[in-house]
């Protein structure tokens, strides 16, 4: 795609008024009647929250100099997807200050993710976030009750630990006040939650941590008056990335590679789940690639653009964006000079990913898919009370306590079972790795190894997403997307599990029943779908499927 057929998408939303129309929430943007406008007006209250948030920095800067002054060591958010990710990205880029607590976020359902967590924190002196828009979260609610049970048995007044982020009227707003939460913070409820980075959901862990909230909405509000309603489109930051965006994934460029400074590398998780959840509906959809230890050296394809996201001045990827440029590559450039322009990228990616939905022609507000996989773990979980055990298929090769099943024919080794489902694989289609493991630890070299072996071998674009948190950002798009994904579920033996007060399942329970979960719903939509289950050594099985994609290729 060429720059002149970017001018032609400007001049196409400028001609039709898309960005006034956005700003007076008019649902005929995204092909949605006039008469349901309810459902476009009450996930658009994002694009005013920078100037409405400014009401609310001196309670949280007052909150946040609280917990100072009570010497809080750590604080952990618990949350889901849009409720935790914001927070998350300036918890890294920001320098730890050793007057503040260290944030920890925790959206992991894997009984080592909680544990490792749990060693790194006193008890006594934590405070824990629970963020949830709607309040019903699950993976939310179950660590709810496992921090609530230990801190219980350490404290008097437990609630005294506990801060809740969530919407008005929500069974977690009920819950915090009958337990006496310290603090209960009421975000707007129209705003949808992955596009809350600007909301109390990002403001009040950013303060806990030191962060001049007041600086980072500064540099949103700015942003936002760049994305008005009159100012020109070729200067309107968030029209021109979302017409990069959607104008290349409707040419089939829609594997939309971020190439990320590596001291915000993790605002690519956050952009992941807000472009993937937003778009990927209607068999439309684009695919973020967000791992930077992989993707300067993978191959250019047909079906990538890029965003080479830099940071301050540093310049990593400079070399590798360069050449996929003089390639031919179409690669768009987006500059971070310090962590509170972020502020800044939040709402640009916002409006883009609202641009993109338009001309694609999808509702960017809504997520159809989350809601299938959270009914089928339902279900999974209601068959564990009633039969003691999860429905599982039997394996179509197994050595050990290491196995392979969903392919429907029987091997005699994993690279005979994997040969035909990479040999499904065509051009334009994707791989994603989905690895109910603990996230953020040593399995994240690996599974980028794995990564790039798929695509090397195979020229394909390939993913890596932990499990569950996959299934609140690129799990709509899985589902709801174009039908071009092939995927890999991998678990793995737990050699301690925890248990989850006042229910019959523990979290390895609920670990494997979102991922069997998911499996079944995949392959239920006509998606190829596998699991790979890694026994007790994940290393060694890790390193297995490594080899074993190479032999399936024949390298």
């Amino acid at each position: 795609m060429t720059v002149s057929i970017l001018d032609e998408t400007l001049r196409q939303l400028a001609a039709n008024d898309i960005i006034p129309r956005i700003w007076a929430k008019d649902p005929t943007v995204w092909g949605q009647p006039a008469q349901d406008s309810h459902e476009i007006v009450n996930r658009l209250g994002w694009l005013a929250s920078p100037g409405q948030m400014q009401a609310k920095v001196g309670e949280i800067l007052a909150f946040a100099q609280r917990i100072r002054e009570e010497r809080f060591s750590d604080i952990v958010l618990l949350g889901m997807g849009g409720s935790s990710l914001a927070s998350y990205v300036l918890a890294r880029a920001f320098p730890a200050m050793p007057e503040y607590p260290r944030l920890h976020m925790l959206d992991s359902t894997v009984p080592a993710a909680i544990l490792a967590c749990e060693a790194r924190i006193d008890l006594s002196r934590t405070l824990f976030i629970v963020a949830s828009k709607s309040g019903g979260t699950i993976e939310t609610l179950s660590l709810y009750k496992h921090f609530w049970a230990r801190v219980s048995g350490i404290a008097d007044a437990p609630g005294r630990h506990f801060v809740v982020i969530t919407d008005p009227n929500s069974d977690l707003e009920t819950l915090a006040r009958k337990n006496k939460f310290r603090a209960v913070f009421l975000n707007p409820s129209d705003i949808g939650g992955r596009y809350s980075a600007i909301s109390l959901f990002g403001l009040v862990p950013a303060a806990l941590i030191g962060m001049d909230i007041g600086r980072l909405l500064q540099t949103a509000e700015a942003m936002a008056a760049q994305c008005g309603p009159q100012v020109p489109l070729a200067k309107n930051g968030g029209a021109v990335l979302g017409a990069f965006m959607g104008a290349h994934a409707m040419a089939g460029q829609d594997k939309l590679t971020l190439v990320i400074s590596p001291p915000i590398a993790e605002f690519g998780l956050w952009a992941e789940q807000l472009v993937a959840e937003s778009t990927g509906k209607d068999g439309k959809g684009i695919l973020p690639v967000c791992n930077s230890s992989v993707i300067p050296t993978t191959p250019h394809t047909a079906d990538r653009a890029y965003i080479y996201i830099r940071f301050g001045g540093d310049t990593t990827f400079d070399v590798a964006i360069d050449a996929l440029a003089r390639a031919g590559a179409p690669v768009f450039h987006r500059d971070v000079r310090d962590p509170y322009d972020l502020g800044a990228e939040f709402y640009c990616w916002e409006m883009a990913t609202t641009v993109a939905g338009h001309l694609l022609g999808i509702h960017p507000f809504n997520q159809p898919s989350v809601a299938l996989a959270k009914r089928t773990t339902s279900g999974m979980l209601e068959a564990y009370k009633r039969d003691a055990r999860l429905p599982d298929s039997p394996p179509d090769w197994s050595d050990g306590d290491m196995f392979l099943c969903g392919t429907g024919v029987e091997a005699n080794s994993l690279e005979s079972g994997l040969r035909p489902f990479f040999a499904s694989i065509k051009s334009g289609d994707y791989c994603a790795l989905l690895a109910y493991l603990a996230p953020d630890s040593e399995w994240n070299l690996p599974l980028a190894a794995i990564q790039q072996s798929i695509t090397e071998c195979f020229g394909t674009t390939a993913t890596v997403g932990y499990g569950p948190r996959y299934l609140h950002s690129t799990g709509q798009l899985h589902k709801g997307g174009p039908a071009t994904g092939h995927f890999i579920i991998l678990t793995a033996d737990d050699p301690r599990d925890v248990s989850i007060p006042g229910e019959s399942y523990s979290f390895s329970i609920l670990k494997n029943a979102q991922a069997l979960g998911d499996l079944e719903t995949l392959r239920s939509l006509g998606r190829p779908a596998i699991r790979i289950h890694l026994g007790q050594d994940i290393g060694a099985g890790l390193q297995r499927v490594q080899t074993a994609i190479a032999a399936a290729h024949g390298k």
